[in-house]
């Protein structure tokens, strides 16, 4: 939270502002998700989807490209059950209530294209939310399209999951958001053994796991 003050704010002012702040602090956190990638699809997979040759500009490999459009995070407050019913269907995941301490919360909703090919060296930021703090139960991704591009070769890739009830990530209960600090929490993707093809073309099945959790 960033607060500004005028320089004509009076002492009195200043100091039920900053116990406004503590407070504010104390009562909740702020989650961060960021998108890496490990692996690399199989060459086998390069070729099935130009016959090995690629058109693109020299020294331009293949791109895998994920495009995101919500990331969403359960936090389990009290009385909470640590594992949420339901899905990403319906009006989606909202900011809790002032009364309540726990829900889904979304931590991005609009358009991010992520290239997984390039994911691996440089870590996506898909964004940050303030949040109650607490146990972090479930993130989920959910995905407008997935498409394999090679050169002049665009291909789409079939992952029904990804579109309709989006891709569930599960915390094992052990990621929390610090009272006023901040949860940092990258999700690696594991493109070589989520990328498959076949006779029917290519088809997504994700496989995500959680590479690193810091708390600051």
């Amino acid at each position: 939270m960033r607060t500004r003050f005028h320089r004509s704010v009076s002492t009195a002012s200043f100091a039920l502002a900053a116990a406004a702040l503590v407070g504010c602090q104390g009562s909740g956190g702020t989650i961060e998700i960021g998108l890496t990638s490990s692996g690399q699809p199989l060459t086998a997979i390069a070729a099935a989807s130009d016959g090995g040759t690629s058109g693109g500009a020299a020294g331009v490999g293949p791109r895998l490209m994920l495009d995101i459009t919500r990331v969403d995070v359960h936090v389990a407050g009290d009385g909470m059950p640590d594992d949420p019913p339901g899905g990403l269907t319906g009006t989606g995941p909202s900011t809790p209530p002032a009364h309540d301490d726990g829900g889904w919360i979304s931590v991005f909703s609009g358009a991010a294209s992520v290239d997984l090919l390039q994911t691996g060296s440089v870590e996506a930021f898909l964004g940050s939310a303030p949040t109650p703090a607490g146990k972090v139960t479930q993130i989920r991704l959910l995905l407008a399209a997935a498409t394999w591009l090679d050169g002049a070769s665009v291909t789409p890739v079939a992952c029904p999951s990804c579109t309709q009830t989006g891709l569930k990530i599960v915390t094992m209960g052990k990621l929390f958001v610090p009272s006023g600090g901040t949860l940092h929490v990258t999700l690696d993707f594991d493109a070589e053994h989520s990328l498959h093809t076949g006779t029917d073309g290519f088809r997504l099945d994700p496989v995500i796991k959680i590479a690193r959790a810091d708390t600051r």
